[in-house]
């Protein structure tokens, strides 16, 4: 093979590398952000579909089993149990808002991939102008 053709390979692999890294990054973020209320109301809608959602814990529905959790999140007035395998942060607790992405399973359970937790926010603002 001479010069040339090993430059011409050489750029087709680049191109179809850099083709499907752009792929990839579309598909992941066509995720659609869904709420808590929306994936119970629409269950048959979304079970296996990739799916974030963003809720509450409830409280007292933590239960830890090895690297195995499972909680319950709540918003606009329901709840929707999620089961995750991972170590979460220390900031997950009751009460906490969460970030699950991960897919509706036919039984009613989220099955979360990633979980994130929001931080409160600890600054707030003054009505009379200062800063905390």
């Amino acid at each position: 093979m001479n010069k040339r053709n090993k430059l011409i390979v050489g750029g087709a692999i680049a191109l179809i590398l850099v083709a499907y890294l752009v792929w990839s990054s579309f598909t992941g973020a066509s995720q659609s952000n869904r709420s808590v209320k929306e994936l119970v109301q629409n269950q048959e809608k979304y079970i296996g579909q990739p799916v974030r959602v963003t809720g509450k814990v409830v409280k007292g529905s933590i239960e830890k089993d090895g690297k195995v959790i499972r909680f319950a999140i709540a918003g606009e007035g329901s709840q929707l149990k999620v089961t995750y395998e991972g170590g979460v942060p220390n900031s997950f607790q009751d009460d906490a808002q969460v970030i699950a992405d991960g897919e509706l399973q036919k039984d009613g359970v989220f099955l979360a991939r990633s979980l994130l937790v929001r931080c409160p926010s600890k600054y707030t603002a003054d009505t009379k102008g200062s800063s905390k």
